[in-house]
């Protein structure tokens, strides 16, 4: 399982190539995992005309509480999506 911040999903969603190839190519390997805050923040930015596409796409997720586990997960996600260039 990896985890992404909210930054990368945020990037794949305004159509960043090199996020939106990280995360499909992550998903083939194994499951993707956000926690409950990327999920809020996402979805706090969301229009409610496309509330329930992101709902629905966030879904595809595993989404974790946020505690030491996660925090440390997400810190090393984001360090390698910055190591290979956002």
């Amino acid at each position: 399982m990896e985890f992404f911040g909210s930054s990368l999903v945020i990037d794949v969603l305004r159509k960043n190539k090199t996020a939106r190839n990280l995360l499909e190519s992550t998903a083939e390997k194994e499951r993707v995992a956000i926690t409950i805050i990327s999920k809020y923040e996402l979805l706090r930015g969301t229009g409610e005309k496309d509330l329930n596409l992101i709902s629905g796409w966030l879904d595809q997720f595993i989404v974790y509480d946020f505690d030491d586990h996660a925090i440390a997960e997400v810190v090393k996600a984001t360090r390698n999506w910055l190591i290979r260039g956002s």
